[in-house]
């Protein structure tokens, strides 16, 4: 994926300048490539920001962080062709900014049912962002149907400002991560669980406030770091050399000394 950016950030306007974004696609054992779309960053989202993800019909789904018809962002799909042709784009979801969230980011997941589930950085009832789900139509061809899931509202009880994507058990219950927010500030994983019953609220929990550890010692503060000697620096979660004094992370979870 490729982008050509332009004053796009400056100019949320109906005039806005494009931003070009192309999608490649490579063929299987070879070097060449196809270009199959071209956002237009105004009707049809622009500057996508996480990776696509493909159903089992071939199609395929993303985010443009901004663009759309209200320029908050918007979630697409890419519809392939009979044979030979043009593939097709579809705007499934255009984001308003309160309450429904702006600025997506983050590859998006489908279940068993063909629902989507996302992020957004920003807006929500506290402008923390959003987790939320987008259902397909009953009818082909009808409006998906956005929802909700949940509004960060930051520190202490709860994260904001999630990143990294989310990830769905076989129970449907949603797991994902934010920047901010948490019992120490430095970020949160969240479990968001189904209703029991269908159209009811869904139930967030912080299941890790995220802390970190200093100086080659176990004096824990906040946040998940790297060691670099007897420095730490914010980076990839990642598994280095268990030692008695100090402890480290795997995927982003802490292991207990």
């Amino acid at each position: 994926m490729t982008s050509e950016k332009c004053s796009y950030r400056q100019s949320r306007t109906a005039a806005m300048c494009l931003t070009i974004v192309t999608v490649l696609l490579v063929a299987a054992g070879s070097a060449q490539e196809s270009v199959i779309l071209k956002l237009a960053g105004a009707s049809d989202g622009g500057n996508p920001e996480g990776a696509l993800i493909a159903d089992s019909a071939g199609n395929l789904y993303g985010m443009g962080s901004e663009g759309g018809s209200a320029t908050f962002g918007a979630v697409f799909e890419l519809s392939p062709p009979a044979s030979g042709g043009a593939w097709t784009e579809t705007t499934l979801y255009s984001f308003t900014g309160k309450p429904d969230g702006w600025y997506p980011t983050g590859p998006l997941v489908m279940d068993k049912f063909g629902n989507l589930y996302g992020t957004t950085l920003y807006g929500g009832s506290a402008n923390a962002g959003t987790v939320f789900e987008l259902s397909p139509p009953a009818v082909a061809g009808g409006p998906w149907t956005e929802t909700v899931l949940h509004s960060f509202i930051g520190l202490p009880s709860d994260g904001s400002i999630p990143l990294g994507g989310l990830v769905i058990d076989a129970a449907g219950n949603v797991y994902g991560t934010t920047d901010y927010g948490g019992g120490c500030g430095w970020g949160t994983a969240f479990e968001l669980s189904p209703p029991a019953t269908s159209g009811g609220a869904w139930t967030e929990q912080v299941i890790y406030s995220f802390r970190y550890t200093c100086n080659n010692r176990t004096t824990q503060a906040m946040g998940v770091f790297r060691f670099t000697g007897s420095r730490c620096t914010k980076g990839i979660c990642t598994e280095f050399p268990r030692t008695a004094q100090t402890s480290h992370a795997i995927s982003g979870f802490p292991v207990a000394e």
